[in-house]
């Protein structure tokens, strides 16, 4: 990642982006921001990571996959998640690229809550080990 690209990510908003679905913003205020998101059956985030400290709250019950590049060009690590209404997940800032694919034949809604301050610059890496469950 380029110098430039690195400063205009870590002054960007902390609105978390994915390829592939997209999100409604239904909060903000100095400190956070809220964004709803569903993922329908087969679908995916496409390759993405975490730059900001988050919380994630689950919506809906389904089982979804995480998946992440093999830093030697194997096959990559999955992970499969049984996900229920009501889970709290925290994510931490890291490099580790990944994708999340609902693997279920309903749709997999959750609000993520962006602490806002919290970003950081990181160079995006392939995953040494399986991935870490920040979907």
């Amino acid at each position: 990642m380029s110098a430039l690209l690195g400063l205009l990510l870590a002054s960007a908003p902390e609105i978390m982006t994915y390829d592939n679905i997209t999100s409604e913003v239904v909060f903000e205020n100095d400190r956070v921001i809220a964004q709803h998101f569903v993922v329908n059956p087969g679908q995916t985030t496409g390759m993405h990571l975490h730059r900001c400290k988050q919380m994630e709250i689950l919506l809906s019950t389904g089982k979804g996959l995480v998946i992440a590049p093999s830093p030697n060009g194997g096959a990559p690590h999955e992970r499969l998640l049984d996900m229920k209404k009501g889970d709290l997940r925290f994510i931490e800032p890291s490099p580790e690229r990944h994708e999340f694919r609902n693997v279920d034949s309903v749709p997999i809604e959750w609000m993520l809550v962006t602490l806002k301050g919290t970003c950081v610059t990181v160079e995006p890496v392939a995953a040494d080990r399986p991935a870490s469950g920040q979907e």
